[in-house]
Formats: C-alpha cells, sequence, structure tokens
C-alpha cells in the first residue's frame, strides 16, 4: 500500500496540483467533471481518515 503522499489520483486533480491549467482545461474540455470526487473509492478504503473532496 501507498502512502497518502505517493498516491496517484484522479488525471484532472494531478493537472491541478502540479498547476497546469492547459492540461486542466483540455481535461474538462474532453468531459472531466471538477466537481467529480478527487479520490478513487480504493483510495478512501486504503486511507479512510482522509475527507473525500472535488477537484475544484
Amino acid at each position: 500500500m501507498t502512502s497518502p503522499g505517493t498516491a496517484v489520483h484522479t488525471p484532472l486533480l494531478e493537472a491541478a496540483r502540479s498547476n497546469n491549467p492547459d492540461c486542466v482545461a483540455a481535461l474538462i474540455a474532453a468531459g472531466a467533471d471538477p466537481e467529480a470526487p478527487a479520490h478513487s473509492p480504493t483510495y478512501m478504503k486504503n486511507f479512510p481518515d482522509t475527507e473525500q473532496e472535488t477537484v475544484r
């Protein structure tokens, strides 16, 4: 199991965290939902103390 600091999240969250506005815009244009959960169900299961958030 990885630690929360090394986990890979959704492409939209990763693009936002890496300060890549062009990639964020392209993902949203392609249908990514900024209101979708940022963490996968598997991540939430492995790290139950994590609070779910949206990319926005």
